[in-house]
């Protein structure tokens, strides 16, 4: 994320916010990389699953 908005992140006072996530299966699938990062993300995802 650093690369693509250009600014340093502080992932001590940064939350992550997916809205409607059910969109992409990618996004998703993409979840993975901050389960398993050593880094501790916030993240938080909204949308609705049937």
């Amino acid at each position: 994320m650093k690369i693509y908005l250009d600014i340093d992140i502080d992932i001590d006072k940064t939350i992550i916010f997916f809205d409607e996530i059910q969109e992409s299966e990618e996004l998703i699938s993409g979840l993975n990389y901050f389960n398993e990062c050593k880094e501790n993300f916030k993240i938080i995802c909204t949308g609705y699953f049937i």
